[in-house]
C-alpha cells in the first residue's frame, strides 16, 4: 500500500517509517531538515520537500493515490484541512498523532469518547499569555475536531491516535532522558517523597506498530480513536525502581515533598497528584493485537 507521512524525521514518527518502509510504499513529506533514509533493499521511502502550510507548494507536488496518510506534526488549525484539500481520495484513511492531554482528568478511568478537558477560559487570551502547555492541548484539541469535519467533506475515514507518555530510544521530550542526565552529571535524582500521582507509558516501537497496524486494516475495522498506553500505570517509585535497574551504576535520591518540588519549580515531567493523572482505557489499542513491552527503562536504548 502507499502511505503519506506528514513529518516523520524524529522518534515516533521515525519509527513508524522504519516499520512501514519494510512493507509499503512510504512518501515522508516535510521540510527537509532531516531527510529520511531507510536501508534495506526492499525498502522504498521518498522525501517531498515542502512546508505542509505552504499551499502554492503543495499544489506543485505530484498527485498520488496514497491509502493513508499518517500525520505526526500536526499543530495548529487548518493544517489537516491542507494536506487533505491536496492529497484526499474516497475512503482513504487520515490518522492523526494527537495526545491522552486532550482529555478532562479526573483521577478516574478515560475512554476514547471520554469529555475534552475545557480549556475555555484560554481561548480568548492573547497567543503569547497562554502557557505553551496550554496552547498545545488546545491545538491537538481543535485538530481533532477539524479531522471530523474534514474527514465528512472528502469522504475520508478519521482516526485519531492519543499516546501517552512515549518512551525510547531518540526521544528529544526531556522525559526519561533528564534523569539519566541527572544520574551521570551528578550521580542523584530529585524525586517526589508523596506523590500520589500515577501515568501509563508505552514503548515507541509498539506505538509506531500500533499506527502501522491502522494503516493495515480495512476501513471498516478501525476505531475513530485509540488510547496508545500499556495499561499498568506506574508511579515515581516504580519509576524510580526502573531507574536503577537501567542506570548501570549506583545513584542517590533525593526525595521532597510534592509542594517543595512545586515551589521550587523543578520540572519532573510526570503527573506529581491523583488530580493531574488518569487511567486511560486501551481498550481499542488492546484490540489491534499488538504486543507491548513491560515498562523497562533499559529498552529505552533499543
Amino acid at each position: 500500500m502507499k502511505i503519506l507521512v506528514i513529518g516523520g524525521s524524529y522518534f515516533f514518527g521515525r519509527w513508524f517509517v522504519e516499520f512501514a518502509a519494510k512493507d509499503h510504499d512510504v512518501t515522508v513529506l516535510n521540510r527537509g531538515n532531516i531527510p529520511v533514509v531507510v536501508q534495506g533493499d526492499k525498502n522504498k521511502v521518498t522525501n517531498l520537500v515542502c512546508d505542509r502550510r505552504d499551499v502554492e507548494a503543495l499544489e506543485k507536488l505530484p498527485d498520488t493515490d496514497y491509502d493513508a496518510v499518517v500525520d505526526f506534526c500536526a499543530y495548529n488549525p487548518g493544517d489537516i484541512e491542507i494536506i487533505a484539500s491536496k492529497f484526499r481520495r474516497p475512503g482513504q484513511k487520515y490518522i492523526y498523532i494527537s495526545t491522552v492531554d486532550i482529555y478532562e482528568k479526573t483521577g478516574e478511568r478515560v475512554y476514547v469518547d471520554s469529555p475534552f478537558a475545557d480549556l475555555s477560559f484560554y481561548k480568548n487570551m492573547p497567543p503569547e499569555n497562554v502557557p505553551p502547555e496550554i496552547g498545545y492541548i488546545l491545538g491537538k484539541q481543535e485538530l481533532e475536531r477539524e479531522l471530523i469535519r474534514v474527514a465528512e467533506k472528502y469522504s475520508l475515514t478519521p482516526v485519531s491516535v492519543r499516546p501517552a507518555i512515549l518512551y525510547g530510544p531518540a526521544n528529544y521530550a526531556p522525559r526519561e532522558k533528564m534523569f539519566f542526565d541527572w544520574i551521570n552529571e551528578a550521580g542523584q535524582v530529585i524525586l517526589p517523597s508523596d506523590s500520589d500521582g500515577f501515568f501509563q507509558f508505552i514503548h515507541v516501537a509498539d506505538a509506531a506498530k500500533g499506527v502501522l497496524k491502522i494503516t493495515e486494516l480495512g476501513a471498516d475495522k478501525v476505531s475513530k480513536a485509540y488510547n496508545f498506553c500499556n495499561e499498568k500505570p506506574e508511579n515515581y517509585d516504580s519509576f524510580a525502581k526502573a531507574l536503577h535497574e537501567a542506570a548501570g551504576r549506583d545513584f542517590e535520591e533525593i526525595r521532597l515533598s510534592v509542594s517543595d518540588i512545586i515551589n521550587r519549580g523543578i520540572p519532573l515531567p510526570y503527573p506529581l497528584t491523583k488530580a493531574e493523572s488518569a487511567i486511560f482505557d486501551t481498550s481499542e489499542f488492546k484490540s489491534l493485537g499488538v504486543e507491548t513491552k513491560a515498562f523497562d527503562l533499559k529498552s529505552r536504548r533499543g
